[in-house]
């Protein structure tokens, strides 16, 4: 219900009486009874244009779209600064569909009456609609907001502090889970609030709040996706894998995770007389991660075929079990069933202490590994690989990256010759490696193939959490990963190694955003590596880890 009764001692008792019976009325939704007492006040005061707004809701109420626009035309014309007034007019205009004309008139409201409450949910959500998010966000971080929201309808304020969370998401966490935590206060339902706040917790590595907020918010939407994956990968960070992968299959219905679509009957794990169609998602990483699986599928199946990127192409054919791979948008290969790659772990139950881990199950193809030998300053040197940046379309890729000079400033040290695998790297960055004797194999890189034959002939990468640390993991090589404070649910919480892979150290950073610290782990065992004096092992680098 909409009123404008400030200044009562500007008009007529008369006047003023009329008002409040109306207002009475209008609460009641006796909308002709209102109107009727609206009409009898601008007859004892017929410029006071707040009565005309008043008698604008009501034949709005009724759907009398004409009169409410003569109406309001009056109060505009008494009043042009009345910020009630531009507020019906934004109303009037979504009920035309005008939502360009809506939009200026909500915001006109709101500079003439910053403290009118209902303006702002129906502005945050006009906004959105016509500029996107992000405009709405910058101006509620300009716009402290009144007290008078507290008078608004609990899920309307729900909805202010929800947006009010986003605006504060990346630049003031703690303020922003104050405001998610307000929303869900007001809104228990309002799943997109618990879904950020969870994500936001898990983000700042508190992953059994993070757990506990989503657990209590699919009480309310137990069929929300976006809170059921939030809760799949809250578990499997916290290693309740059994859990975790029978709730990772609610991916397939949120749009966080494209699921790739195939005919026929989902694959159930249990022996198969035929083929199966094995189908990649999400990331390369992903992929690389996961196809150790494809040798326990193919025991149980009369033939595995892969659908993967193309990068992957060549390099996925060396994976045992896999009796084709192909690219492309069209399989024209008949199957019986189908199965997503990442569904596997569920159906051969992995556990943290059991994982399918014949390392190496990935390897360079055999002609390309010694068709071009890394040059080496001497037969001594230690030679690294770095990797600085994840893939920008990656999620998360701004919290896993890093800038190259600080890494390799951390690993210039005496006997060692550093290698860059970074495929996608700027000129300026080209320019930088080769300012600082680091040989650069960007441009003899084409795909996976290529990278896994230049792995092979290097005896440590040092890389952020992306695809290549997957790829020297599967092939068995000495791999330092640098995680960000929050790492991806796959390398657990607070542990320096990994059950995927033997041959791969972690180092984590201690808080959020600051890569010196691991930096400097990473300096001082790489120091340690090269003052051990060690031969190089080029049949079986991985033996050098140990030492």
């Amino acid at each position: 219900m909409q009123s404008s009764h400030s200044h009562l001692l500007a008009h007529s008792p008369e006047a003023i009486a009329q008002l409040q019976a109306g207002l009475a009325a209008q609460g009641a939704e006796q909308w002709s009874t209102a109107r009727h007492h609206y009409q009898q006040g601008i007859q004892q005061d017929p410029h006071w244009a707040g009565l005309y707004v008043n008698l604008c809701a009501t034949y709005r109420a009724t759907q009398a779209t004409q009169p409410a626009e003569r109406a309001l035309d009056l109060a505009l014309h008494l009043d042009p600064q009345l910020g009630i007034a531009h507020y019906y007019a934004g109303l009037l205009a979504l009920d035309r569909g005008d939502r360009e004309t809506a939009l200026r008139s909500l915001q006109t409201a709101l500079a003439q009456d910053p403290e009118l409450p209902e303006t702002y949910p129906t502005l945050g959500e006009v906004w959105t609609e016509q500029a996107g998010l992000e405009p709405w966000l910058a101006w509620l971080r300009q716009h402290p907001l009144p007290k008078t929201i507290q008078q608004l309808a609990p899920k309307q304020q729900a909805a202010i502090a929800f947006w009010q969370g986003l605006a504060w998401n990346d630049t003031d966490p703690r303020q922003a889970e104050q405001c998610f935590r307000q929303a869900l206060a007001c809104d228990p339902e309002l799943g997109n609030a618990a879904a950020q706040l969870g994500q936001l917790l898990a983000h700042d590595n508190r992953f059994e709040e993070a757990l506990a907020i989503t657990e209590q918010a699919l009480m309310h939407l137990p069929e929300d996706p976006h809170l059921r994956l939030n809760h799949a990968l809250c578990l499997l960070a916290l290693g309740r894998w059994d859990e975790g992968w029978r709730a990772y299959e609610w991916r397939r219905y949120s749009d966080q995770n494209p699921w790739v679509q195939a005919a026929g009957p989902e694959w159930d794990g249990q022996p198969l007389k035929g083929t199966l169609l094995v189908l990649t998602e999400q990331g390369l990483g992903d992929t690389l991660q996961f196809s150790r699986y494809l040798a326990w599928a193919r025991q149980r199946c009369d033939r595995v075929v892969l659908w993967c990127p193309r990068s992957l192409v060549r390099l996925m054919e060396t994976v045992a079990g896999v009796d084709q791979v192909f690219a492309g948008d069209d399989c024209r290969i008949p199957y019986r069933a189908h199965v997503s790659l990442l569904s596997l772990p569920r159906l051969a139950r992995t556990t943290v202490e059991q994982i399918p881990a014949p390392i190496p199950y990935l390897r360079p193809i055999a002609p390309l590994a010694n068709q071009c030998p890394l040059p080496r300053q001497t037969s001594q040197a230690l030679a690294v690989g770095i990797v600085w940046q994840s893939g920008p379309h990656m999620k998360d890729a701004a919290r896993k990256c890093m800038a190259l000079d600080p890494l390799a400033i951390a690993l210039q040290c005496p006997g060692v010759q550093l290698y860059s695998f970074q495929v996608d790297r700027s000129e300026a960055e080209a320019e930088c490696l080769a300012a600082q004797g680091i040989v650069d194999l960007a441009p003899q890189i084409k795909d996976f193939a290529d990278t896994a034959a230049d792995l092979a002939q290097i005896d440590l990468l040092v890389t952020v959490d992306t695809a290549i640390c997957h790829l020297a993991g599967a092939m068995g090589k000495p791999v330092w990963t640098l995680l960000p404070y929050a790492a991806d649910w796959r390398w657990l919480r607070d542990r320096p190694d990994t059950p995927w892979y033997p041959t791969m150290r972690l180092f984590r950073q201690s808080r959020p955003g600051s890569w010196a610290e691991p930096l400097d782990r990473v300096r001082s065992a790489l120091e340690g590596w090269v003052r051990s004096g060690a031969e190089p092992s080029r049949s079986n680098p991985a033996s050098r880890q140990s030492r």
